[in-house]
């Protein structure tokens, strides 16, 4: 859980985003983006997709750590076939 807080935070620092700026770009209230760095909240299917979306090139869906075949398939549904950016 730790680890994934940690990615969460780093890539949300990384697209030199602060919470509440990430929030804003998510259209959530910033307690959301705190709840889900500090491992109090577990974010929707439909959060997650939102969160990726909002962080760009620094978003992926390794962040939430998905070891739920059906999560991860629901995402992959919400963000089309998104490709990543190319480095």
């Amino acid at each position: 859980m730790a680890a994934k807080r940690r990615k969460l935070a780093a890539a949300r620092e990384l697209a030199g985003l602060t919470q509440k700026a990430l929030a804003n770009k998510m259209g959530v209230h910033r307690l959301v983006v705190v709840a889900v760095e500090m491992g109090r909240r577990n974010p929707s299917v439909p959060t997650m997709a939102k969160w990726i979306r909002a962080l760009g090139p620094y978003g992926s869906l390794d962040l939430f750590g998905l070891e739920r075949i059906e999560k991860y398939r629901q995402l992959i549904e919400l963000l089309g076939e998104q490709k990543p950016a190319a480095a």
